[in-house]
């Protein structure tokens, strides 16, 4: 049985951004440089290795931006997200 999405068309390299954006009322918990070794090295390592070196992912990561809202202008309690801090 296989479980999740599979494909057999993910090959190749592919390239993605992650956009740093906090909020202006909650504290940053990691730090930018532990974001970006998680957000880049890491994703890179695991797919490569998970699809035994038939797919490699080359990210970049955006300067940090302060969106211009607090938390729960964007999160609802019946959001599907993570829980970002006490509102949702």
């Amino acid at each position: 049985m296989r479980l999740g999405l599979h494909t057999d068309q993910a090959l190749g390299s592919r390239k993605y951004v992650v956009i740093l954006a906090d909020f202006p009322d909650v504290e940053r918990k990691v730090p930018i440089p532990q974001v970006s070794s998680r957000m880049l090295g890491f994703v890179n390592s695991y797919f490569t290795s998970e699809s035994h070196q038939k797919l490699a992912f080359e990210g970049s990561m955006t300067k940090r931006y302060v969106l211009p809202y607090p938390v729960g202008y964007y999160c609802r309690p019946s959001t599907l997200a993570p829980r970002i801090g006490p509102r949702c």
